[in-house]
């Protein structure tokens, strides 16, 4: 796969970056936001040291990826159960269509012998 240069910019200084091609955008938006929140972060927390701002803002990132992560395999394990009872249901289902298929059988071969047993006596 190739890359390609890509000149982004965070908390005032240049970087350039290599990037596979066709993800040029996807990685200056990346940095955009991640400018964003160290700005955000040196709003409230009043740290002036720029090695620190980047660290902490790179763990609170972090932080948030992982919860996202667990909240994802959270919903990946309902998504699963549900598809385990919504398999058990259709089973049940069949089952129960099956055992009405059943009984119309048997009740129309038992009509089907009645109508016979009534032609027989006319």
């Amino acid at each position: 796969m190739s890359s390609q240069a890509v000149k982004i910019q965070i908390v005032g200084r240049q970087l350039q970056v290599n990037c596979p091609t066709g993800q040029e955008q996807a990685l200056k938006n990346a940095a955009t936001e991640f400018n964003t929140r160290v700005q955000e972060l040196r709003e409230k927390t009043q740290i002036t040291n720029t090695e620190q701002l980047l660290m902490f803002s790179a763990l609170n990132t972090s932080y948030e990826l992982n919860s996202l992560k667990r909240a994802h395999e959270e919903i990946k394990e309902m998504n699963t159960q549900l598809q385990k009872k919504l398999d058990l249901f259709t089973t049940e289902r069949n089952k129960n269509d099956d055992a009405v298929r059943l009984r119309i059988n048997l009740l129309e071969q038992a009509l089907d012998k009645v109508l016979v047993k009534t032609k027989l006596k006319q």
